[in-house]
């Protein structure tokens, strides 16, 4: 690792991926099944393919595993030296409406109040 003048200074990509892989390694290992799929596409690169993975949100599954797999996405997610070939404030949007569509809106119209207190 090279010396900086200026801690504002960014690591060249090669240097940044090395840190954020092995940050993003040890929360995937703890992600289940999810998490070694995620691990196999990180370690080949396969960076657009990592970032499409889709999160089961709404299947039965282990709450902390899916925690620990999109802890590990979120290395990567907005890295802007990583170049996919995407507009990511558009694949951004796309997220936040899937999301607020499939989870939220259900959530809060089936009369469950779970997330009332994020919204006050």
């Amino acid at each position: 690792m090279q010396a900086k003048a200026c801690w504002t200074e960014g690591l060249p990509l090669p240097e940044t991926l090395h840190i954020l892989k092995s940050l993003a390694r040890k929360h995937f290992q703890k992600g289940g099944v999810l998490g070694k799929q995620c691990c196999a596409l990180m370690e080949h690169d396969h960076w657009l393919s990592l970032l499409k993975t889709p999160l089961p949100y709404l299947d039965e599954c282990d709450v902390m595993h899916l925690l620990e797999v999109r802890q590990g996405l979120g290395f990567f997610e907005k890295l802007e030296p990583l170049e996919l070939g995407l507009d990511k404030e558009a694949v951004a949007k796309e997220k936040f409406f899937e999301t607020e569509l499939t989870v939220v809106k259900p959530t809060i119209y089936s009369g469950k109040r779970l997330l009332a207190s994020a919204f006050r």
